[in-house]
Formats: structure tokens, C-alpha cells, sequence
């Protein structure tokens, strides 16, 4: 069975459960819960990310445009016009579970998602994103800012990383798409020069050691050099460390729905890069393999796809969603239909 059969064959049951899961059932609000027993009655991020779940099903360009705009605007009504974050209006703070995220991570993470849901519905944020994210980059100082990140966990900094990139190129407009200039350049120097293992290819120069966590890592990191439109020096390096984290199973060693898309994101964007000139045919295979994992081990009789093997995510970036039930979620249900595309 191919990947294009895989995504086709639950394609009806994924869709079926997207409905069960949203805000009113039978209706299209462009709200959607984590679960169908979500604690809240919708949420931000599950929202944006069932528009993802839609383009990976491939129905969003089969859906109206009225529809669309529908889903659109209840996206932009979160939105702050004075920060121009978005932020989930349901969510307070007897929400938190823990504090490896802050506030401003939390609403970040928010932001990306939903900026992402609308271009894919070919729609816009209603007012201007932010120019600043947890702290600018300044002029002489960019080095030491990245080099200051705790590096020890990339899966964590480098999304602070790629949206501290993201957000000075909002604040200069008049950079061209490829341009760095003389506070992006350093920045991007210190990590190619101190953050990237030589040997790796992956984040954990700075004290990582875990290497699915340094692969996580780098998964945050290439967006800073997709916004930058910059090549990747290590990526043949990286992808044959990718690869050598799947296990016997076909997923890459930890139950977290995050580390099997995160690893195939990587290999799928770095492997387009190279333009399929190194290791083609374990990238494809690697692909494979994780297909036949997540249909075995992460599908649920519900149709869709948990976050983790045994039950739905309890817990997004920080805030609790849900107690832990044998059902399936929106993040994971999106992760897996996206690795269900394939690799290569």
C-alpha cells in the first residue's frame, strides 16, 4: 500500500471525526476542540490546526469560499490588533500545567499556528503580526543574544530562534525575500558555526544529549531558514542522523506524536533541498515504514489519530486540554495525515 492509498483510505474517517470534533457539529464555525471531550468547547490552536488537517486531506480547495472566509474570521477575531497576537479567549490561567512555556510562548506558538491556517485558506491577519518576539534582534548584539539561548534543549529555543528571525524581518520590510542583513548574518553564523554538531548535522553543540531532541530542534531551526530562504549547509549530515533514529517499530523513539513529524518534516524539507540527491531511497522507505506505524499504533476506532499510542494529548505548549482518554486529537490527527503524504 502506497502513501497517497494510506491518506485516501482514512481520508473518510478522518473527515468524519473533524465534524465530530467541531465546534457545533452538522455547522462550520471555524471552531474546533482538541477532542471530543475536550475541557473547554473549542480552541484556538485546534482550530488553526483542523484547517492544517484539511489541506493535508487536500479539501481545502474544495472548499467555498464563503466557507473559507467563515473559518477565516474566526481565526482573525482572535486576534489583538495592539500586539497583532493571537490568543485563545477560552484559556485562563488555572489552564497552565507547568511553566515550560511562558505567556509570551504560548501566544507565539498561537500566532504561527494561525498564520499558517490562513494562508493556507488564502486569507490574511486582519492587523499586522508582531515586530518584536521574546526579545529583537539588535545590531552588534545578535550573536550573543543567539549564542545566550539554552541550547541544551533546542526542541524548547529554537522556536524562539526562527519567530526572534520571523519578527525582525516583519520589522524591515525592506529586506527582499533571501536578504540578511548585518544583525540576521551573525545571527545565522553563531548557529551554522557553534549550535550545529559537525558531526550531527543537528543542534546539540551546545550541550544537547539527546539527539530526538536535537532532531525536534532542527525542526525549528529550518523554519528560520525558510523564512530566510537560505540552504541548510548540514542537511545530507542531518538527514543521515534523522534516519538513524527510527526505531524497529517504524517511529523514531518516543511516544510523542511530535518526534515522528518533527523527524519527517525534517527529512521531507531537507530532502527537497537536495533535491533527492542523497539517500532518496531510505528517505522514501523511512516513510513507509512510519506510515505502517502510525496506522498500527496511533489510529483510533474514532477514525483519526491520537497524539500519543494510548490516548489524546492532555496537555498543548503548556495548557491543559483534556484528560487523558482512549480517543483521538487534533494534533495528532493532523501530524499523522501530514506524515501519510510521504517523504520523498
Amino acid at each position: 500500500m502506497g502513501e497517497s492509498d494510506c491518506l485516501a483510505n482514512v481520508r473518510p474517517g478522518v473527515l468524519a471525526w473533524l465534524d465530530s470534533v467541531a465546534e457545533k457539529p452538522g455547522t462550520l464555525t471555524g471552531r474546533w476542540k482538541y477532542n471530543r471531550h475536550m475541557n473547554r468547547a473549542w480552541a484556538l490552536e485546534s482550530s488553526a490546526t483542523a484547517v492544517m488537517a484539511l489541506g493535508a486531506l487536500g479539501e481545502l480547495g474544495r472548499m467555498p469560499e464563503a466557507s473559507r472566509r467563515t473559518v477565516a474570521d474566526a481565526l482573525n477575531d482572535c486576534q489583538d490588533p495592539e500586539s497583532g497576537l493571537f490568543r485563545d479567549p477560552l484559556i485562563t490561567e488555572a489552564d497552565r500545567a507547568g511553566a515550560t512555556h511562558s505567556w509570551e510562548h504560548i501566544w507565539q506558538h498561537h500566532t504561527g499556528a494561525c498564520v499558517e491556517a490562513l494562508e493556507l485558506l488564502g486569507m490574511a491577519p486582519r492587523h499586522p503580526l508582531p515586530r518584536e518576539a521574546f526579545e529583537a534582534l539588535r545590531t552588534r548584539e545578535s550573536a550573543a543574544q543567539v549564542r545566550a539561548l539554552d541550547w541544551k534543549n533546542p526542541w524548547l529555543v529554537g522556536e524562539h530562534f526562527y519567530r526572534m528571525v520571523g519578527a525582525h524581518r516583519r520589522a524591515h520590510p525592506e529586506l527582499t525575500p533571501g536578504q540578511l542583513d548585518g544583525v540576521l548574518e551573525p545571527a545565522f553564523a553563531v548557529v551554522e558555526r557553534e549550535v550545529i554538531g559537525a558531526a550531527s548535522g543537528l543542534p546539540d553543540a551546545r550541550g544537547c544529549k539527546d539527539p530526538r531532541v536535537a532532531a525536534a530542534g532542527l525542526f525549528k531551526i529550518l523554519f528560520g531558514y525558510l523564512e530566510c530562504r537560505r540552504s541548510f549547509p548540514a542537511a545530507a549530515r542531518a538527514v543521515d542522523s534523522v534516519l538513524a533514529l527510527q526505531d524497529r517499530e517504524g517511529g523514531f523513539g518516543m511516544d510523542d506524536m511530535c518526534i515522528h513529524w518533527d523527524s519527517a518534516w525534517v527529512l521531507r524539507t531537507l530532502n527537497r533541498q537536495l533535491a533527492g540527491s542523497h539517500r532518496l531511497a531510505d528517505v522514501r522507505a523511512a516513510g513507509e515504514r512510519l506510515a505502517g506505524f502510525l496506522l498500527r499504533e496511533h489510529r483510533k476506532p474514532d477514525g483519526a489519530f491520537s497524539f500519543l499510542r494510548k490516548h489524546c494529548l492532555p496537555v498543548h505548549d503548556s495548557v491543559r486540554v483534556s484528560e487523558p482518554l482512549p480517543e483521538s486529537d487534533m494534533i495528532g490527527t493532523f501530524m499523522a495525515c501530514d506524515c501519510l503524504k510521504g517523504l520523498g
